[in-house]
């Protein structure tokens, strides 16, 4: 189960009951595990570099040809069942843990990213049409290849809020030295 704690979490809770104090930092740990799984799975939505991407630029520049069209029907058949399952924990994030910590808009924002990765007319359904069609004109193809840079922008906004980088370390504060004084 995606939700499932590993076990120092685990430890945790359990070592959270036992000492006064602790709890809060055991609920700490299993939100930063659960937001973790989160990004995890934004991760999956995003288009890289490695995956269809690749067969799309070079129709956008040359036009399609069977090699590309035969690589992103690869590309899907092979994410298929991790882009869902991925949006499947998404969901329920959305609706539990992103809604309660982050509130309504964030939750709202979730969803786009899902609906825009796989919803009706979203760009996945679309590489699936391009691949029953056997083809795709380099117009098509520059136009998904915007679309992608969006989604991805619009993917990082949305990670980038539920997982906030970390603030960079400050140097070390070091006290002036007092000059010598030269007893007589």
């Amino acid at each position: 189960m995606a939700d499932e704690l590993p076990w120092w979490a685990n430890l945790s809770v359990r070592l959270a009951k036992a000492v006064p104090g602790l709890a809060g930092l055991a609920a700490s740990a299993a939100e930063q595990h659960r937001l973790s799984n989160v990004a995890r799975d934004l991760a999956l939505l995003a288009f890289w570099q490695d995956g269809v991407l690749a067969p799309l630029k070079r129709i956008s520049t040359h036009g399609s040809s069977a090699e590309d069209i035969s690589e992103i029907d690869a590309w899907q058949k092979r994410t298929a069942q991790e882009v869902a399952n991925a949006s499947n924990r998404l969901r329920s994030a959305r609706a539990n843990l992103v809604a309660t910590r982050f509130g309504m808009d964030l939750a709202q924002e979730l969803d786009v990213v899902i609906y825009e990765k796989l919803g009706p007319g979203a760009i996945r359904p679309r590489l699936e049409n391009i691949v029953a069609a056997g083809q795709c004109s380099a117009e098509v193809a520059k136009g998904l290849l915007v679309e992608i840079d969006n989604f991805n922008r619009h993917l990082n906004q949305v990670h980038n809020q539920l997982r906030p980088k970390a603030e960079p370390a400050r140097a070390p504060v070091r006290r002036a030295r007092r000059p010598k004084t030269v007893r007589s």
